[in-house]
Order: C-alpha cells, then structure tokens, then sequence
C-alpha cells in the first residue's frame, strides 16, 4: 500500500465492487496513517492489530466490531440486515511453521467457543498440497500437515476460488520465480447455512505480489433491469472508438475497458507460468500497467455518475461523495459463468445456460423427458 498505483487499484475494486469490507495483511505503512487511509477509501471504520500486519476497514452499511485480536489473527463480529451474528477472522500468518503453530491453536480455540457462522480469510503462508506451489525447491507434503490437521479440527472448509490457482508469486525473472496459494476462503457450517452464495474470485496481481481476493456472500435474489447510460468520459481515453466500433455488435456487460484488461492480465500471467518466456513476462508486464493506467479513469466515472464537479484532488474519497453515489442509484451484484470463452452473467442468463445445458446433456444420453 506504499504505492500511490496500489492505492488507486483499492480504491478502484471498492468503487466498483460496493465492497463494504476490506482487509490488508502487512500494509508497510505507519499505524498512525490508518484514519486517514480510512476517509481516503470512504469506509466507517478501521482498525489496526498489535504488531501492525492486519488493517481492517468496514464501511457504514455493516455494523461491525473487532471482537478479538491476536498478532496473527483479528476477529470481527458483524450483525447482518437479517440480523443475525456473524463471525469473520483475518489471518496473516508467520512465515515459519513454528511460528504458525500458535495461530492454530488459536484458531481451534476459538471454534470450540463459538456456535455461529465463522469465516476466515487471509494470507495463511501455507499451502495445502504440491498443486498450489510451482518453481522453487521440491515440495515437502508434512509442512502441510499441521494446516490440514488444524482446519479437520476447526469443522471448516475451503470455498474453492475462480482465476488462477497462485495467489502469490515472488515476481523473479523466470529461472528463479515462484508462486503458491497462500491465500483462501475457509467457513464452517454455519456460514453456509447462512449465505447459500459464497465466492471467491482471485483477481490480477497490480502492484502487489499477492493477488486480491474479491469475497462475495449473499443469498439468491431477485435481479432488475439495468438501464443504459452513456458516461462522456469514455471519450477521453485512447482507441475509444475503435472499441465502441468492435464492441458494438457484440453483447457485452459490465465495465468493457477494466474488465477486459483484467481479463487479459491473467490470461498473460498463466501463459508466462506455462512458458517461462521473457517474451511473456515483459506481455504481462505492459497489460499490468496498462491496467493502472485504466484505475485513473475511475475519478471521472464516479465524479459524473454523482453529477457533481470537483477541482480540488482527493475529494472524491469523502464520505460524502460516497453518500451522493450511493444514493442515486443501487447496483446490482451478480455471478457470472464462461462459456466457450464468454462470460455469462445474471441469474436468468445462467438459468438459461444451465436448463441448455442440460437439455444437450439428456438429449446425447438417449433419455426422453
């Protein structure tokens, strides 16, 4: 988070993601800036551990607070619109198994006291199995097995994750890079009972060397009709009109620019883990900054999407701005399935997909319906 490029790609993933809650392990940033960072992403609150490895944010539609914190492991106590209790523990584990045996063993004391749904998240500095490690030295299997053996105890369960495998990766040039999943999703029982939606997509690695995880948890519901608006600040970036051009007799939904690049940053990372080109590396260098380059777009988007002008920089971040944007218009969070290469996105469209499917599926087999 030292990087103004790291900064903007939050801000960015809050904006357009509605993200009401967000956590960075290992932030290198002095614990007295915590406040301000807080206003800077138009969140509510914030929060700190111990040892300054753990910041948390939340912004003002959860009612939220720290309920334990460790040097390791920080639990939040979070009351849903059903109103009811839930738990969510952020982990950044030590780099030594040594180290980390005191994290499980605080993680299976805190299941054994608690009868609530418990997600926990973070990086956990350990894999699970030699799949999610390539490069570096041959693979030990029974470094893993005081991980396994704590998540049996603790009734929890990986969510699993879309995007590429390594959440990780120390960023050297090819005969000495290596990547892991250091990173997921566990929950137990209850958290499912209590949202029958949980996903975990792992983003591109911008500015960082972990990937982001973008966390979604919700219950089924009803989708609406999104309206079309031409927002006039497209006009102002490069090869707009040969992409409107293109795009126009192809559907397409979302944000085109950002998430096409996103899209196109991990394509160009797996294919440089497959090749170990220098080629490739330097491909997925340039969509990296391109990428960035797109997150200074976002100011104008949300300016005009407030219908409000600003001259002075950084006040976009405010509470209040956030508060106008909010309250003009509800956006609509939804899943999205690929396709032969295309996304496929709302409830009905993959309702559609999957009746298709389905249908080709008992009409191959010889069964009649």
């Amino acid at each position: 988070m030292k990087s103004q490029a790291a900064t903007e790609r939050l801000r960015y993933l809050i904006k357009e993601h509605k993200i009401s809650f967000v956590t960075l392990q290992e932030p290198f940033i002095n614990e007295s800036n915590l406040e301000s960072y807080k206003v800077n992403l138009g969140m509510q609150g914030a929060y700190a551990n111990v040892n300054n490895k753990i910041w948390i944010f939340w912004g003002n539609d959860l009612e939220c607070s720290v309920f334990c914190s460790e040097d390791q492991m920080v639990t939040c106590r979070i009351k849903t619109h059903a109103n009811q209790q839930v738990y969510i523990s952020v982990v950044y584990a030590k780099s030594r198994s040594a180290g980390r045996e005191e994290l499980w063993r605080y993680m299976r004391v805190f299941a054994s006291t608690i009868n609530d749904p418990w997600m926990i998240c973070g990086d956990f500095n350990c894999i699970l199995s030699m799949d999610e490690k390539k490069g570096g030295k041959p693979y030990s299997f029974k470094k893993s097995l005081p991980f396994i053996e704590c998540i049996q105890d603790c009734g929890v369960k990986d969510i699993g994750f879309s995007g590429n495998i390594f959440t990780w990766s120390n960023e050297r040039k090819a005969e000495d890079v290596i990547w892991k999943r250091l990173d997921r999703i566990l929950c137990n029982e209850k958290w499912n009972e209590a949202f029958n939606i949980n996903d975990n997509i792992h983003l591109a690695r911008i500015s960082s060397d972990h990937c982001p995880l973008l966390i979604t948890c919700k219950n089924s519901q009803q989708s609406y009709v999104k309206y079309f608006r031409f927002l006039n600040f497209w006009t102002d970036i490069e090869g707009y009109q040969n992409i409107v051009k293109d795009n126009w007799i192809t559907h397409t939904s979302g944000n085109i620019f950002w998430e096409q690049l996103e899209d196109e940053v991990k394509t160009k990372e797996e294919k440089y883990m497959i090749s170990m080109d220098e080629v490739d590396r330097m491909q997925m260098n340039k969509g990296k900054a391109e990428l960035i380059m797109q997150h200074k777009h976002v100011d104008n988007f949300w300016r005009q999407k407030a219908n409000l002008k600003w001259n002075l920089e950084g006040e976009e971040n405010t509470k209040f701005f956030h508060a106008v944007v909010k309250g003009r218009r509800k956006y609509l969070q939804i899943r999205r399935v690929c396709e032969n290469g295309a996304w496929i996105e709302g409830e009905e469209e993959i309702g559609n997909l999957c009746s298709k499917v389905l249908s080709e599926l008992i009409h191959t087999s010889g069964y009649t319906y």
